[in-house]
């Protein structure tokens, strides 16, 4: 029997082409242009299927294609549609166990409620439970008019080598992103961000899933959840090591905090597979399972952690193969003997630091999803998002017992789109792999102290995977300038003088936090005090900073420049709700308190 996979070229869909072929169906792929067709092809014919695989090209969908009447109909036996998890659930205030029956109303009723205003991960699952409520609506509407029935598969986080066409770190999909980033790249990693934990499932077992669902006559008519179980990321960092031999044995995995995995754990958002189990019978890969086979598939292409190690003559060689103790020594020396004691300086990270500290903090630094608006790039920032709404950090501070005495803001969310091209942090920084979120932030009520997350991602180097010096004083600048003006009394003011002082290197793909406090308000002069922390509470810069205001600042002064610093309306009145990231509105929530 012949099966029609569409967008045949993507990560869940080759695995599923290639179950079906070796399974012995007849497979018609479909991909949107031509690009794509040669790489599939060639991979299928590798492997003795070239006369059982065939590619068509669709563009793209046509507006009201779909309720056309369907040639040859009678053919169709059963249409599988891959969903999500996203579709099934919102995060949740405490630990649940979600199921089948279960759908995500809550983000689609908050992007009704907000808009444009809506966090994009909320956005992304409400435009995943529309598409599948769409699907099932169409369905039941047209039953008499169909001879085919309908299944669904709802897969969680899905990890897993690839057999699509991957041609470089940069273009894996957002998931695998995650997973090399987290599990590969020996960076520093906090305790909070390890204890993140989420389910999935293995990419293989996805796509069994749907060939399952395509045989199984009882799956038609059903949406059925495909999970393996639940995680939190400390456990791949001690599967990887768990591993003997080291599939990657020229690269030093990550140890994280191996003792957060003693005793009973808790998983956020888990799935009831009772229904998957009754009707596929699907046999999960283990996380030890997945982790092999995918470090095992990241070394044949060569994704180890580049090392770069310096020559004589100052160019610099790259290799993912570790240096020899003898040259790695060797080439240390030279370079201590012409660099000298500079390397000791707490500046190592901060201003263009010397290629010694490329071996002493190696850092792979893929670049950012090449299109912003691509939907990988979406779901790049979606993702971010959701890992910022659940920092424990974040979440203390939420909860702490003066929390009435803070608000909370994302500053230039209603900053103009036509200003945004001529400004620094909402325009040309503002990005995946740059800044890819808004700032939030937490300010108090008297305005004399902010605590700010920010996200800074792997396009913002100066060096391999450390954060430029010079973009970490802009920052600095900008935040310490924000709590300044807010004190001044025409809202508007100027940097007069800026002291930093670099403690330790900053890393690139991580959330950092910079805290800013008033140290002294005297007229039209405002002295502010701050410091960037990672979640660790380690501190890497600390900064003074003197703002004035000008002369001419009532010429300057507006509400429209209130409102683009997300500063609440000057009446304190609240005629605009101060939004939560669960959209409740801070003031309602601290009269209930």
């Amino acid at each position: 029997m012949p099966v029609l996979v569409s967008g045949a070229n993507g990560y869940i869909a080759m695995w599923t082409v290639r179950l079906l072929l070796e399974r012995g169906y007849a497979v018609r792929g479909t991909v949107r242009d031509e690009s794509k067709v040669e790489y599939m092809k060639k991979y299928f014919d590798s492997l003795g299927f070239g006369d059982k695989f065939e590619t068509v090209i669709v563009p793209d969908i046509v507006k009201n294609s779909f309720p056309l009447p369907f040639k040859e109909q009678n053919k169709v036996k059963r249409i599988v549609i891959t969903s999500s998890c996203a579709a099934v659930m919102a995060p949740p205030p405490k630990p649940t166990v979600f199921s089948e029956k279960d759908w995500n109303v809550t983000s689609t009723r908050e992007v009704e409620e907000q808009g444009n205003k809506t966090a994009p991960m909320t956005i992304y699952r409400a435009s995943k439970t529309l598409a599948e409520k769409g699907a099932w609506e169409f369905f039941e509407q047209h039953k008499s008019e169909i001879k085919w029935d309908l299944s669904v598969i709802n897969p969680p986080f899905v990890f897993g080598p690839a057999i699509h066409e991957v041609k470089s770190l940069s273009s894996l999909n957002t998931s695998l992103q995650t997973w090399y980033d987290t599990i590969v790249v020996d960076s520093p990693k906090s305790k909070e961000a390890l204890a993140v934990s989420n389910s999935w499932v293995d990419v293989r077992d996805t796509a069994l899933g749907h060939v399952l669902a395509l045989e199984k006559p009882e799956a038609g008519g059903e949406r059925i959840i495909t999970c393996e179980g639940g995680y939190i990321w400390q456990e791949w960092i001690n599967a990887a090591n768990s591993l003997s031999p080291n599939p990657l044995p020229s690269h030093k995995l990550p140890k994280g905090f191996p003792e957060i995995t003693e005793g009973e754990r808790v998983i956020h958002i888990a799935y009831n597979t009772s229904k998957e189990q009754r009707i596929l019978g699907i046999k999960y890969h283990t996380k030890v399972e997945t982790t092999k086979d995918t470090l095992e598939d990241f070394a044949k292409r060569g994704w180890a952690r580049i090392i770069q190690r310096p020559t004589i003559a100052g160019v610099r060689r790259f290799s993912t193969e570790a240096p020899s103790p003898k040259r790695h020594r060797r080439g240390l020396g030279t370079l201590a003997a012409v660099v000298g004691a500079s390397l000791v300086a707490g500046t190592l990270g901060a201003i263009y630091p010397p290629p010694p500290i490329s071996i002493l903090f190696p850092r792979a630094a893929p670049g950012p999803p090449a299109e912003p608006d691509s939907p990988e790039s979406k779901a790049y920032t979606a993702s971010l998002e959701e890992k910022l709404q659940v920092l424990p950090l974040l979440k203390q501070l939420r909860e702490r017992e003066d929390a009435k005495e803070w608000y909370e803001t994302r500053p230039y969310q209603n900053f103009p789109e036509e200003r945004r091209v001529n400004n620094l942090t909402a325009g040309a920084l503002r990005g995946p792999g740059k800044l890819a979120l808004l700032p939030l932030i937490r300010v108090k009520n008297d305005e004399s102290e902010s605590v700010v997350f920010l996200h800074l991602g792997r396009g913002l180097c100066g060096h391999d995977g450390i954060v430029h010096g010079g973009l970490l004083a802009t920052l600095l600048d900008e935040t310490l300038a924000r709590t300044a003006i807010s004190n001044l009394p025409e809202k508007v003011g100027v940097t007069a003088q800026l002291t930093l002082n670099y403690r330790a290197p900053t890393m690139a793909d991580q959330f950092v936090v910079i805290k800013t406090k008033i140290d002294q308000l005297k007229g039209r002069k405002a002295t502010v005090t701050g410091r960037v922390e990672d979640l660790n509470g380690t501190v890497l810069v600390e900064a003074s900073a003197t703002f004035v205001q000008p002369r001419y600042a009532k010429l300057l002064h507006s509400n429209q420049l209130r409102k683009a610093m997300g500063e609440p309306p000057a009446s304190k009145e609240h005629e605009e709700p101060v939004l939560l990231a669960d959209g409740q509105d801070l003031n309602k929530v601290h009269k209930h308190r």
